[in-house]
């Protein structure tokens, strides 16, 4: 019994997901197109990619029909005698049962990529230790100009490529372990107004349902190049 309505659980689900996404595919398409022909600002592209990428995380949708509704029609006297112990069998084809299984593995296999990266970003900056006063200064500095109260905690982190803010509700400015030595402050200061921005803007959380997004449609290459 259990087994059974996990089953038509997944199921559905996997079913939500493909429909979904395949009415997406033509509005993606095109905000694709729209981004690489550079026709509206770079801005509007990426509000429109949030806006799809949301619709394909939320599970619900606003009926909207321009025909009018087709009449109902009575069964004729013969459709009305006939036996209505035929009816056709809910069974999927065969081989497709196996389907919503590969949609959950998929889906699965991506949020613990997520998850496992998480832990191990968490882990460095559990070992990381604060930034340099230097680079303090000037991040105070840049977060005058950009009109930002609070500033996320800067961390000094090994291994680290570049710098980004990390987290939404907590967030926290991770920088490379000798940043400061390859770059003089003017440099610097560019890149603090760029992560300053990400967090203005609340960045984090729309990479996050970006990421949500491309673990449920895993399957559409569309999806991944939208969150890009």
């Amino acid at each position: 019994m259990n087994a059974s309505l996990n089953f038509e659980w997944i199921s559905e689900l996997a079913s939500w997901a493909a429909q979904v996404s395949m009415e997406a595919v033509v509005p993606a398409v095109i905000v694709l197109l729209v981004s690489r022909s550079r026709l509206i600002p770079a801005k509007w592209c990426a509000i429109l990619a949030v806006i799809l990428l949301v619709r394909l995380i939320f599970p619900f949708s606003i009926p909207v029909s321009w025909r009018a509704p087709v009449p109902t029609l009575s069964p004729s006297p013969i459709e009305a005698a006939l036996p209505v112990d035929f009816e056709v069998s809910g069974q999927a084809p065969e081989g497709t049962a196996v389907l919503p299984w590969v949609w959950a593995l998929g889906t699965g296999s991506v949020l613990s990529w997520l998850l496992i990266s998480q832990g191990v970003i968490r882990r460095r900056i559990s070992e990381g230790q604060p930034a340099e006063p230097r680079l303090q200064t000037l991040l105070n500095e840049c977060a005058v100009r950009e009109g930002i109260n609070s500033i996320p905690p800067p961390v000094s982190v090994l291994g680290l490529e570049t710098v980004a803010v990390f987290g939404w509700w907590n967030p926290k400015l991770l920088i490379p372990h000798g940043l400061a030595d390859k770059h003089d402050d003017a440099e610097l200061r560019g890149i603090f107004r760029h992560e300053l921005q990400h967090l203005k803007r609340h960045d984090t959380l729309w990479t996050w349902l970006g990421l949500l997004a491309c673990a449920v449609h895993w399957f559409n290459p569309l999806v991944w190049l939208l969150f890009r």
